[in-house]
């Protein structure tokens, strides 16, 4: 745990439980807007299956990859990559219908899947 010393424990902690609440509202969230989502890109309830699979499948990639590197790169450093990640995801959710369409709601959604997983 060398170079990691100068963390504040309590602000990490805050900090992790508002991510796991990010993390809970962006899974909510995702799912009750799937059937508007639906309509908006005029896709099959096929398709929004695997808008929801993208984000569940972020979640366990994640926790493979940043798991292992939580000791390594520093909690403060992960969430604060979540943090990108959220916003990055959510970003690219509003803008998909006018820049890419159907694949960048697909991204988007692991985006987000994969900040929730380092959370």
């Amino acid at each position: 745990m060398a170079g990691h010393e100068g963390y504040n424990r309590q602000r990490l902690f805050v900090a992790s439980c508002i991510a796991l609440v990010t993390t809970a509202m962006a899974f909510s969230i995702r799912a009750d807007i799937l059937k508007e989502l639906g309509v908006q890109f005029n896709i099959s309830h096929e398709q929004q299956g695997l808008v929801n699979l993208m984000g569940i499948w972020g979640f366990p990639i994640a926790i493979l990859i940043m798991g292992p590197l939580c000791n390594i790169v520093g909690m403060g450093r992960l969430l604060t990559l979540a943090s990108i990640g959220h916003i990055t995801g959510t970003l690219l959710t509003i803008l998909s219908p006018q820049l890419g369409g159907f694949p960048l709601l697909l991204l988007s959604t692991l985006i987000i899947g994969l900040s929730n997983g380092t959370v």
